[in-house]
């Protein structure tokens, strides 16, 4: 799987980490070779040792000792941080936005990022949000530069 040409770059990377670390690497030696950082090999050391039990039933069975470890090593999603707000959260501040400020009761004539979250909050749309948020709340629907 590691020199196979259709493995994706990812699972083919961690499959060679792993036969490193198989040939007695220490973590900080692979993440070297591999140009990885520490961490991430000593995490995938760890899940290996973890799930090492699950591939001893299937030696006999190549096919299902494959789809299994082409399972393993496409790893854990890592998606990040959780969302803070919910795509319902963010459609009321970009509509709140698109309010006149009269509506809202302000002696303004635009909004600002900061009115917009104070009155976000005021409102109940959002528990706190900051004007950093807001302004990247509005510049994401935005069409990119040429």
């Amino acid at each position: 799987m590691a020199r196979r040409s259709s493995t994706p770059q990812l699972q083919a990377l961690r499959a060679r980490v792993l036969l490193a670390m198989a040939e007695g690497g220490t973590n900080p030696e692979v993440a070297a070779w591999f140009d990885l950082h520490p961490t991430s090999v000593r995490k995938l050391r760890q899940r290996w040792v973890t799930e090492q039990g699950v591939f001893e039933p299937l030696l006999d069975d190549e096919k299902a000792l494959t789809a299994r470890l082409v399972e393993f090593l496409r790893g854990e999603t890592s998606t990040g941080r959780p969302p803070t707000f919910t795509p319902e959260q963010v459609a009321a501040v970009i509509a709140l936005s698109c309010e006149s400020t009269e509506a809202a009761g302000l002696p303004v004539s635009h909004w600002t990022y900061e009115l917009l979250a104070e009155e976000a909050v005021r409102r109940g749309l959002v528990e706190s949000i900051s004007t950093a948020t807001v302004g990247r709340f509005l510049k994401s629907g935005r069409p990119k530069a040429p």
